[in-house]
């Protein structure tokens, strides 16, 4: 027959066991949810689509950190005028366009091939750099 304190040692290790058999999971499952995250960041990096410049929409140049409605609408037009960019400098004659706007375009941006039209997949996620209110006043400051 079996005391109380043999019971109580019983107990406790079954307590343990528990305990330790917890913790490892939640460590192994917290591990995969953080490669897993990691995983689906780089493929979503790596699978971005350029805009091609020279043939895209004004919808589809606003996928470009840096370009609104404003900026899509002059680039369509100097591209029409000119006949189409040979190179990205060429954009800075576009009014608000600077150094920093034209390294975005650059990153997201093509001359020969990529995109002309947005898809879904694009406009469901959209470059995380997006520029705020402040840094595009200072691009057109500067352009």
């Amino acid at each position: 027959m079996q005391t109380m304190r043999q019971r109580a040692q019983v107990g406790q290790s079954g307590i343990r066991f528990f305990m330790r058999f917890f913790l490892q999971f939640f460590q192994g499952a917290a591990m995969a949810m953080a490669i897993g995250m990691f995983a689906v960041a780089g493929a979503a990096e790596n699978t971005a689509e350029k805009v091609n410049l020279n043939l895209a929409d004004a919808e589809t140049l606003e996928y470009i950190p840096g370009i609104g409605p404003v900026k899509a609408a002059d680039i369509i037009a100097l591209r029409q005028q000119n006949g189409g960019f040979k190179s990205f400098e060429d954009l800075l004659e576009v009014r608000g366009i600077g150094a920093k706007t034209l390294e975005d375009i650059k990153k997201y941006g093509s001359l020969n091939d990529g995109v002309s039209k947005i898809s879904p997949a694009m406009r469901d996620n959209p470059p995380s750099e997006k520029m705020t209110a402040t840094d595009s006043n200072q691009n057109q400051a500067s352009g």
